[in-house]
């Protein structure tokens, strides 16, 4: 065992030894338990126990900022459970919060990683949790949407500081290509109106949870505006950019996937053909360039990449 895995042992359970005082000294000695630690970050650790009789999780933020981002959860997880209650689509609501400390306690919840259903081939299955995950989006997007501007001056900002020295001479190139395969398309945007809303800050497969019959959205810190097609476009692209599946696809994404998840509900008609490929485009390009150093550029990949920079209509 490395000793550097060695050391963040040792500090996960100094962590949590500090966070049970905390939560003694809030509720009392028979409250909370702190069972498992599930998550050891520089910015956080996620435990797993009991809290009230229930099983728990509890976050506790190590940041400068630990109080605000605890208090910026209260709110938002507040309103979220008050508005989807106790139907398919949840949230882990909050138990209690310690903003002082940067400690939240959490509902468990139930059932299995989206990104892990996922990856299987029980196509029934994936269908029924990806439906599940856009009903979701749709449902949480109309409590607080608004229409906003799309210029392309704005879109072509949140790329125009990508830098691609890192990556080796065909990715780099694919990568510019589809920056400005991006930058052409968006000309078209200008004028055009598109969804903005909040509800999930890093809506990803990775922060849902399904048993089939519901899905809970985990992770929710607070709540930030983003494109509506921003949001689908980055869940879709963390599902598939790396997946070896090989099938029918559309803008470089697995196509049945897609119509199962990006119902007519959820995106206006106009975005379909306008906003929500060039986000995928635009995620794409985000994803591959700040994941380069870990992940490469594998064949699935640059496939996906092309795919979209096709279909986008550029060369």
């Amino acid at each position: 065992m490395g000793r550097n895995l060695i050391d963040r042992l040792r500090g996960a359970a100094g962590y949590v030894a500090r966070a049970q005082d905390h939560l003694n000294a809030a509720f009392g000695p028979n409250t909370a338990r702190i069972e498992e630690v599930l998550k050891h970050g520089t910015d956080a650790l996620v435990m797993r126990g009991q809290f009230q009789g229930q099983e728990a999780a509890f976050k506790w933020f190590l940041t400068d900022r630990a109080a605000e981002t605890v208090q910026r959860m209260e709110q938002e997880l507040g309103f979220l459970s008050e508005h989807l209650g106790v139907g398919p689509y949840r949230v882990n609501g909050l138990l209690a919060a310690l903003p002082d400390p940067g400690l939240a306690v959490l509902e468990w919840a139930k059932g299995e990683r989206v990104s892990l259903i996922l990856k299987s081939d029980d196509a029934a299955r994936r269908a029924q949790v990806l439906r599940l995950c856009g009903g979701w989006l749709a449902e949480v997007a109309p409590l607080r949407q608004e229409l906003r501007r799309l210029g392309p001056h704005r879109l072509n900002r949140q790329v125009a500081d990508l830098r691609f020295d890192h990556m080796i001479p065909p990715d780099r190139a694919l990568a510019q290509d589809l920056l400005r395969g991006l930058q052409r398309f968006a000309e078209g945007f200008e004028g055009v109106k598109a969804v903005h809303t909040i509800a999930h800050g890093d809506f990803a497969p990775v922060n849902m949870v399904s048993d089939g019959a519901m899905v809970t959205a985990v992770d929710i810190q607070g709540g930030t505006r983003f494109p509506l097609a921003r949001m689908a476009a980055r869940f879709l692209v963390a599902k598939d950019l790396y997946s070896r599946r090989d099938t029918a696809r559309r803008w470089g994404l697995d196509a049945d996937d897609m119509a199962q998840f990006a119902s007519e509900t959820l995106l206006p008609a106009q975005e379909r053909a306008t906003s929500f490929p060039y986000f995928i485009g635009q995620q794409m390009l985000h994803a591959v360039v700040q994941g380069y150093a870990d992940r490469g550029c594998p064949v699935q990949t640059r496939q996906r990449l092309i795919a979209c920079l096709t279909e986008l209509g550029t060369p």
